[in-house]
């Protein structure tokens, strides 16, 4: 099929392009309360082509996407192909030269997927609470073979694998209640499993007997390790090329993100969780942040080249390294601890973060309540001179790090 396209682009007087290749392996395992209701396999492949096309001075450039099954016929091919060629010349911007890309063919020797995902099943099923339990669960077990080949010479194949789901928790006294918790690794990890499920298993009989009594005013907040992710995309994202480029972003290689740090100082690695990129770009990891000095900016060819740096490839998987205090050190007087929201979401372009509470510890005259309602906000831009972050690690796909979070002085918005 590769050897088809490259004929027809080079028909239609196509010289650029970046031609791509997955084939998707995935074991699906249903589950009701503990008993399994439904197991199925797939086996899904499509090809993604990226077609250039320079204006006739050769100081533009246009790019465009169509994307195919293996089953399409060349009638199909080239009708998606002469509309991608038209998308292309309407989406006209500085020229920019291709990566040099590597012929390589990466083995990956990976365990067979029924086993991960029934591994990882158990892992969910193995903690237990008097008050609580499992009601469902569904794991996936993936595995992508990819193969990418573009018109500089680039000719790569190499496999990523990764682990997702979702269970729900629920706890019937004092009132009923459930919450949907999702999962995703990049490899079978099941003590990081275990340990969310009985996490979760512990907030959902808390978010039961929890009341609605936070007062509004200012609080020191403890944020959780799943919310961490979050706020350090702002820092993957005034870091990217194309953030940089657009004038979005001010930060320079060298110099501190933190100028005025009180707490911690960032040091964040960006994590390659495949061997090349989409392009064919030899992927390794990358110090982002070293003690709140920025040291690299990241993205696509495009963005890279305009910037006059050396194309590195997306990521999306970070390492913050940072971590001083123990768990019990974070959770002092006048500390809320937030491990359940409805919706967190964090503003890269304003630093704005913030979202409704469903559970949280509010830490009182030396005791601890459950509770929920009420919603806190705040400006990371602002407050993140005064962070800091447990010993304690959290292990997800995208995330790896402190267990917790320490921010002072967010406003909460309770009852008045």
């Amino acid at each position: 099929m590769i050897e088809k396209v490259i004929s027809l682009l080079k028909n239609h007087g196509i010289n650029e392009y970046i031609i791509s290749k997955a084939n998707t392996l995935t074991r699906e395992l249903f589950f009701v309360k503990t008993s399994l209701d439904l197991s199925r396999a797939k086996n899904v492949t499509y090809y993604n082509v990226t077609v250039f096309v320079a204006s006739e001075d050769g100081t533009q450039k246009g790019q465009s996407n169509m994307v195919f099954g293996p089953n399409a016929s060349t009638d199909e091919i080239e009708s998606k192909l002469e509309s991608c060629i038209v998308g292309a010349k309407n989406a006209m911007n500085p020229t920019f030269e291709l990566p040099d890309s590597e012929v390589a063919f990466v083995e990956n020797a990976g365990e067979d997927l029924t086993s991960v995902a029934e591994k990882m099943a158990k892992a969910i099923f193995a903690p237990t609470s008097k008050n609580s339990f499992v009601n469902s669960a569904e794991v996936f077990a993936e595995r992508t073979i990819i193969h990418t080949v573009t018109s500089k010479g680039g000719d790569v194949s190499y496999t990523t694998d990764k682990v997702t789901g979702e269970f729900v928790v629920q706890a019937k006294e004092p009132k009923d209640v459930e919450l949907h918790i999702s999962f995703e690794y990049d490899k079978p990890d099941t003590a990081a499993l275990s340990e969310l499920v009985a996490d979760s298993l512990k907030t959902v009989y808390d978010r039961a007997r929890a009341v609605k009594e936070l007062k509004s005013g200012t609080y020191n907040l403890v944020l959780d390790g799943k919310f961490i992710g979050t706020l350090m995309d702002l820092y993957l994202e005034r870091a990217n090329a194309a953030y940089v480029y657009m004038g979005y972003s001010d930060y320079k290689v060298g110099e501190s993100v933190q100028p005025d740090a009180k707490g911690e100082k960032l040091s964040v690695v960006l994590k390659s969780t495949a061997p090349y990129s989409g392009d064919g770009i030899k992927m390794t990891d990358r110090t982002l942040l070293e003690n709140g000095e920025l040291k690299s900016i990241f993205g696509s060819t495009r963005y890279c080249r305009y910037l006059g740096i050396e194309p590195t490839g997306g990521y999306n998987t970070i390492e913050l390294e940072n971590g001083t205090k123990s768990m019990d050190e974070l959770l002092t007087d006048n500390t809320l601890y937030i491990v359940a929201f409805s919706d967190f979401q964090c503003d890269a372009f304003t630093g704005v973060f913030g979202g409704e509470i469903r559970l949280g510890y509010l830490y009182e005259n030396g005791k601890v309540k459950p509770i929920t309602g009420g919603s806190c906000s705040g400006n990371l831009l602002k407050l993140q001179n005064n962070m800091t972050f447990t010993k304690e690690r959290f292990n997800s796909l995208s995330y790896k790090g402190p267990k917790a979070c320490k921010i002072e002085g967010v406003t909460v918005a309770g009852v008045e």
